[in-house]
């Protein structure tokens, strides 16, 4: 008789593998129903990537939406317990997005965890960010293939918009051009502005990526306000922290066109890579702002394996 191990596919593998993981790291899986109230979602387009919301209506007439997310749910659940206690949550759900491509609903795997600290904010809550950092190492080494981990800090991101003095729809493009790695868009829109010297810096922190160190050490030149040298001082540790690990197939890289959604995130963010992928298979960051805006103060961070970019990787079933 075939063995159950031999029966699973390497993606069902890993899927377990991640969940066994996250078990002995203290995390506590977080189950849900497919459906969850519309209003949690409204509005909230940014921090879901922007993707659309599949709703259907209740029995009752109550406007509800196929999950596109399981990190709002957490958080709304942690909120209206009202412990003070931390959470510490894994899960491993399925979201629901619309395929343009076959007007159908695609439904895509996604493992992950949420840290979640009343009482902790600020600095205080630096170690819960880099015990998730290191978990999202160890989710990519378990891949057994070469990976990054690129991180990036929306503090720093933050500071050095307001060093150049930019606002509304400019502030908007230049943090486009930041993402898209555009130095000479960043300098072209800083000449049109007036502000020449400043758009030769943003151009220039456009073009830093690579080891921590040498990245933090350029970085430092090129900025001037207190909120980005801390920034850059939490990036710094951080970095030290994930080096403590031992991650025999991968890498940790600074690179500041990793860029989420500023409205709800304030600190480190990062995105993991694998060799034979062409897009991020992990993504995640510190949200405190998001957290508070559902009614959860304190610190959040968390990630999400995005197991249905590995389709490719894993191929068909063994």
């Amino acid at each position: 008789m075939e063995s159950f191990a031999n029966i699973l596919g390497r993606d069902e593998k890993y899927v377990l593998s991640l969940r066994a993981l996250y078990e002995n790291s203290g995390f506590v899986q977080y189950r849900m129903s497919k459906f969850e109230e519309y209003s949690l979602y409204s509005g909230r387009q940014s921090f879901l990537g922007r993707r659309n919301i599949i709703t259907v209506s209740s029995p009752s007439g109550r406007l509800l939406a196929l999950k596109p997310d399981i990190t709002l749910s957490i958080v709304k659940s942690s909120a209206k317990s009202g412990d003070k206690a931390a959470v510490k949550a894994y899960y491993s759900e399925n979201v629901y997005v619309p395929d343009p491509d076959s007007d159908t609903i695609k439904e895509i795997p996604q493992v992950g965890v949420e840290y979640l600290d009343p009482c902790a904010s600020g600095s205080d809550f630096a170690p819960a960010v880099a015990e998730t950092a290191v978990l999202a190492v160890k989710s990519l080494e378990l891949l057994g293939q070469k990976w990054v981990l690129c991180l990036s800090h929306m503090g720093f991101i933050k500071a050095v918009l307001d060093e150049a003095g930019l606002e509304g729809e400019d502030r908007q493009k230049a943090t486009e051009l930041l993402s898209d790695k555009n130095s000479h868009g960043l300098m072209a829109l800083m000449e049109v502005l007036g502000r020449q010297r400043a758009g030769e810096r943003l151009a220039a922190i456009a073009r830093l990526a690579g080891e921590p160190e040498a990245v933090i050490s350029e970085a430092e030149k090129l900025v001037y306000s207190a909120e980005a040298e801390a920034a850059l001082g939490e990036l710094r540790s951080l970095a030290e922290e994930i080096g403590k690990v031992s991650a025999n197939n991968g890498a940790v890289h600074l690179d500041f066109s990793i860029i989420n959604d500023v409205d709800y995130y304030g600190g480190a963010v990062f995105k993991g890579f694998v060799d034979g992928v062409p897009r991020a298979v992990l993504t995640g960051g510190r949200y405190d702002r998001m957290a508070e805006s559902l009614g959860c103060v304190g610190g959040a961070v968390g990630f999400a394996v995005l197991v249905g970019e590995l389709e490719r990787f894993f191929g068909k079933k063994d």
